[in-house]
């Protein structure tokens, strides 16, 4: 008896058997190529967890298959006409990094990470997203980076105005600067008083002031003054003082151009001329 096996042009299996004495086929049998939903019902009734992953080798007429299941990985080796796993490969998962986590999500949003969050009791991390006005929550698999679900809602972000405001009601001075940053959605906000500079970041968000740092300035030096006078108005200086007025220190310059006489002002911290 001769057992002969065909293998058809869309990949299943023809088998024959042929009588050694006659020629004649005595019995044919055909098996049919199992489908991936058949492999994954398959192999989801044998192995907990999720399949993460399934691909079919033409040469082999078998499927690989990745499950995770908690902390481990399964690679899984399924004889594509039997539906048989013929070889298993088991794999301990590592905890991923909060930097590993971010760079999941990085290639899968784009937009600045507002906040991470990792979930022990369901070893997950919860990232939200910021991007424009949309606000993103992601929920990710703390093993695989996988994302597991997400959610989004529209967000107020304030404008350069709304920080300007909420830094000046906190330190009244002279602005200086106002600048956003949309890669961390953070305002940051110089303000000048009296002799110290007030760096102030805020949560464009949430409104929250973050940090403050204070730098104590030198004035401006006479000359300096000067320099800033003559580009307003050719002339010359008669008269230069220091003096504070209303809680802020300037320069009060008198300058004289021909047979007109004017008096100038200047912040004697930040140059900027005062009315």
């Amino acid at each position: 008896m001769y057992v002969i096996t065909i293998v058809t042009n869309n990949l299943e299996q023809r088998i024959v058997e042929v009588s050694a004495s006659t020629g004649k086929v005595v019995k044919k049998q055909e098996v049919k190529l199992w489908t991936q939903n058949q492999v994954k019902e398959s192999v989801s009734k044998q192995y907990k967890g999720a399949i993460q992953s399934i691909t079919f080798n033409k040469e082999t007429r078998e499927y690989t298959l990745t499950v995770v299941d908690g902390k481990v990985e399964y690679t899984l080796t399924v004889d594509g006409l039997t539906g048989k796993v013929i070889h298993e490969n088991k794999k301990e998962l590592q905890l991923m990094s909060e930097q590993k986590i971010k760079e999941a999500i990085v290639k899968q949003y784009s937009g600045y990470v507002y906040s991470l969050e990792f979930k022990e009791s369901a070893s997950q991390y919860v990232a939200v997203i910021l991007k424009n006005s949309t606000q993103y929550t992601v929920t990710l698999d703390a093993f695989t980076g996988k994302v597991v679900n997400t959610s989004h809602q529209e967000v107020k972000v304030l404008t350069r105005q709304d920080a300007k405001d909420l830094a000046l009601a906190t330190y009244a001075g002279k602005v200086k600067m106002v600048e956003y940053d949309k890669n961390v959605a953070i305002f940051t906000v110089k303000i000048i008083k009296d002799n110290t500079e007030y760096t102030i970041t805020i949560d464009a968000v949430s409104g929250e002031i973050t940090h403050v740092k204070q730098d104590k300035l030198q004035p401006l030096t006479e000359n300096d003054v000067k320099v800033l006078a003559l580009k307003h108005q050719e002339g010359k200086v008669e008269h230069i003082e220091l003096i504070t007025e209303n809680s802020i220190t300037v320069y009060v310059l008198t300058l004289v151009s021909g047979s007109k006489q004017q008096t100038l002002k200047f912040d004697a911290y930040t140059g900027q001329e005062c009315s």
